[in-house]
């Protein structure tokens, strides 16, 4: 019976060829010298399976131990085969490490998120006539009978994420204390800080784009200063606190968290804050809205897709929730994509049968050209696997 893993499975995603030679045909490949990344990624690896493992026994280690035993982990494996890029040094690589480990330990400190129950734990499943197998990096019991699965990174995400934290620190010292605090709440968040890292322009565009809200501010004031018409005052007013919302949603000092909502239960200053930081680069990466959010709000900026979790009668004002990412200005050259989580033979799924079937007799007394009562080709096409796990809900029941 064959034996699959993520690995595996990967590389025939990426070259059925490759999975051939490696797999199947068993072909030896070259031996060749270590990428500097991957010897990195190695030993900050060592280090957190030190941290865990200690953890399970009721000991944590403090920082300054972990990075003792990085340095020494470092010298102990530590080759001449290892391959390093063309101007850079090991110590650059060595420091990108340590950079890491203090990162994550401080953002994660005193580590009370979970209680760890194992590490590297083997996992074994079948699908079918197919075994599945693979190595858990680390099982956490959450509380309220949940545990957490949690997976490494790649070898490069750590290297990115420290690369990205020091061009936007690098960034930040040559900007004014509003912009570089925007700039260093963002190299503290994760993802953000990878993408700065991968994408070195990334961190141009966004000094580039606080500068200009910046000068914006100033202008608009200064309009405000010499305006003595009371509409006029109060239309700039505005202008200006909607500059300052989307400055400082990340300096204000309260954390942005990478999911936020914008529902009745928080306040309208939470939520404009939310709302703020949505239409910026960087957390929050996925906003929940109410219909309290669907009218009345841009979210259009960097919107790549809106799922929708329920659904409305009225085919209107299902354009009207859209209509948050779907508008003028958007920034992102692919196409919106509009997403509806149903359950197969429910009443969701008559419900939006009914919502179609509507939206085409709207279409015909509108006189929409495009759009004929027996077309087929309206109805919304089934969403691939690898885009539903991006996006699916968890409905186990709760204990």
């Amino acid at each position: 019976m064959p034996v699959y893993s993520h690995s595996k499975l990967q590389s025939y995603e990426n070259c059925p060829q490759k999975y051939k030679f490696q797999y199947i045909d068993r072909v030896e490949l070259p031996e060749g010298g270590e990428g500097i990344e991957a010897f990195v990624g190695s030993r900050v690896h060592e280090v957190l399976e030190k941290l865990y493992k200690e953890l399970i026994l009721t000991k944590l280690n403090n920082l300054e131990d972990l990075l003792a035993y990085y340095e020494s982990q470092w010298d102990k494996n530590w080759h001449d085969d290892v391959v390093v890029r063309e101007g850079f040094t090991p110590e650059h690589y060595r420091n990108t490490g340590k950079d890491a480990i203090e990162s994550y330990y401080k953002r994660h400190y005193p580590f009370k998120q979970g209680k760890t129950l194992a590490t590297e734990q083997l996992l074994t499943f079948k699908i079918d006539n197919y075994t599945i197998r693979g190595f858990v990096d680390r099982l956490s019991y959450s509380g309220k009978g949940s545990y957490a699965v949690r997976k490494r990174y790649g070898k490069r995400w750590l290297f990115w994420c420290a690369r990205g934290k020091k061009r936007l620190q690098n960034a930040a010292g040559k900007m004014t204390s509003k912009c570089a605090a925007a700039l260093l709440a963002l190299s503290n968040d994760e993802l953000a800080a990878v993408l700065v890292g991968k994408y070195p322009q990334l961190a141009g565009r966004l000094t580039k784009s606080l500068k200009a809200r910046e000068q914006a501010i100033k202008s608009a004031s200064e309009e405000l200063r010499i305006t003595s018409n009371l509409f006029e005052r109060r239309a700039i007013r505005r202008r200006i606190n909607d500059l300052r919302a989307t400055l400082s949603p990340l300096a204000s000092g309260k954390k942005i968290h990478p999911v936020e909502c914008y529902t009745s239960h928080e306040g309208r200053t939470d939520r404009d804050r939310h709302a703020a930081a949505f239409r910026e680069i960087g957390p929050p990466w996925v906003l929940v809205a109410s219909n309290v959010g669907s009218e009345g709000i841009d979210l259009h900026t960097y919107t790549a897709r809106i799922s929708h979790y329920d659904l409305e009668w009225n085919p209107a004002k299902m354009e009207q929730r859209e209509g948050r990412g779907d508008r003028v200005g958007r920034l992102l050259k692919d196409r919106l994509m509009i997403l509806y989580c149903l359950v197969p033979r429910t009443y969701d799924e008559r419900m939006f049968h009914q919502l179609v079937a509507r939206d085409r007799w709207h279409g015909v007394l509108l006189g929409k050209p495009s759009c004929k009562l027996s077309d087929d080709a309206i109805d919304a096409p089934l969403i691939d696997q690898s885009l539903m796990k991006k996006t699916r809900l968890d409905l186990a029941p709760r204990t």
